[in-house]
């Protein structure tokens, strides 16, 4: 990681910079040259996911910097869009981020057909339907992260990305009570450091290996959402679709009748998930490290930046 040194210089050449970590800890010393500019090689071990932060001293007293915040992630894995499992288990999931409007519909078919699913909630959403995120839970179901506003996230820097994961996590736990362990990115664009700041949120980036298609749907049609989530699925399969959507509303009951007959069983996103010594391959499939034949070496990608305290 490096950083700079800006404003008036006090130090001396050859007084010593401290970095330091939660408890106090100094795990890295950098001698004073003169410089703006300096660089540390940390050690990226397991005590450092999914985040710490970091404090910056000048001499043994004055902090540059006591909240910096350090995000690590493994550029050798990517989001997950599904799982790789010897069952018939699948997750259904909706994006939530505008209208309720069919909520009670959603909710009341679901119990029908005894199926508990994903919920991937806005911050907006939920500051706007908290009464509608509460149901999500009372009667079974999960509720994910979605970000806070639902922007594009592809070129926004840490801090921006940072404060559309955390606040809204905070949101939803006062909400619903529950604190979400799982994120869906807006548009499901995702990169390396926005999944460092994901799992610095302590949440795993969740994408889809099927879509609905329904995200505009204007130009949707009940047949096709059916279509869309019926075909080539598989086992593990994580299907999107989204609430505001009154086509596949219209096409839900048929979807999870079809489902049902065909031996799937429907899941929330969590109990998909493989438990113990798992990784994402190169498809986006979660999976047994055992059951993969070769796994590239871990890429640590270190994001840093300042937090909001």
């Amino acid at each position: 990681m490096g950083f700079k040194l800006e404003g008036p210089k006090t130090l001396e050449k050859g007084q010593i910079i401290y970095l330091r970590d939660e408890q106090g800890k100094t795990i890295a010393e950098v001698p004073y040259t003169g410089r703006e500019f300096y660089s540390v090689a940390l050690r990226m071990d397991s005590d450092w996911r999914p985040m710490k932060t970091l404090s910056l001293h000048m001499g043994q007293e004055l902090p540059a910097d006591s909240t910096l915040m350090v995000f690590v992630g493994d550029r050798s894995e990517i989001s997950i869009v599904g799982v790789r499992r010897d069952d018939n288990k699948i997750a259904f999931t909706m994006d939530c981020g505008s209208s309720m409007q069919y909520a009670q519909t959603v909710l009341d078919t679901l119990d029908r057909y005894n199926v508990k699913i994903t919920f991937f909630v806005t911050g907006n959403f939920a500051k706007g339907h908290p009464d509608i995120v509460q149901q999500f839970v009372a009667r079974g179901h999960e509720i994910g992260n979605h970000s806070y506003h639902h922007v594009h996230l592809l070129t926004a820097g840490l801090k921006e990305i940072w404060e559309e994961v955390a606040p809204a996590n905070d949101l939803l736990e006062q909400v619903a009570g529950v604190r979400p362990t799982l994120y869906r990115p807006p548009y499901g664009n995702s990169h390396e450091c926005i999944r460092a700041v994901v799992e610095g949120a302590g949440l795993k980036v969740i994408r889809w290996s099927h879509s609905l298609n329904d995200s505009d749907d204007t130009n949707q049609v009940a047949s096709r959402s059916f279509a869309c989530a019926t075909a080539n699925i598989t086992p593990g399969s994580i299907i999107l679709s989204h609430l505001d959507s009154k086509a596949t509303v219209e096409a839900l009951p048929d979807i999870l009748q079809w489902y049902q007959e065909h031996g799937f069983e429907v899941v929330p996103v969590s109990e998909l998930l493989l438990q113990g010594d798992v990784t994402v391959d190169s498809e986006g499939y979660q999976v047994y490290r055992k059951d993969l034949k070769s796994k590239p070496p871990a890429k640590p990608v270190v994001c840093t930046m300042p937090s909001r305290q």
